[in-house]
């Protein structure tokens, strides 16, 4: 996962949300993205899209908080909500009010 960006293959236009032949095969194709290119990028939406594929590399950006920061999540970018909390005091509050 040390690669610089151009190293990173893109999949222009690529789209989980809304291509129709991801939602119609769901496993196969994922099973296909992740033995051609484990780690991708994408161009579809204003910013650009990251793909980890294998667990081991989401695991691994997990615990990256400089570089794979979850400051920003909203996949629709028409929802208002703030799903993460920006502060980290919010979000100890959060699981804390909800696990009681």
């Amino acid at each position: 996962m040390d690669a610089d960006l151009s190293s990173v293959p893109l999949r222009p236009g690529f789209d989980h949300g809304s291509d129709s032949a991801v939602l119609a095969h769901h496993p196969m194709i994922w099973d296909e993205l992740r033995e051609a290119s484990p780690v991708f990028r994408s161009d579809a939406m204003p910013w650009t899209l990251w793909y980890l594929t294998r667990f081991d590399d989401v695991q691994a950006a997990f615990g990256d908080h400089l570089r794979f920061s979850s400051t920003q999540v909203n996949y629709n970018i028409h929802d208002s909500h703030q799903w993460i909390p920006r502060r980290s005091t919010q979000r100890t509050r959060a699981r804390t009010s909800s696990a009681g």
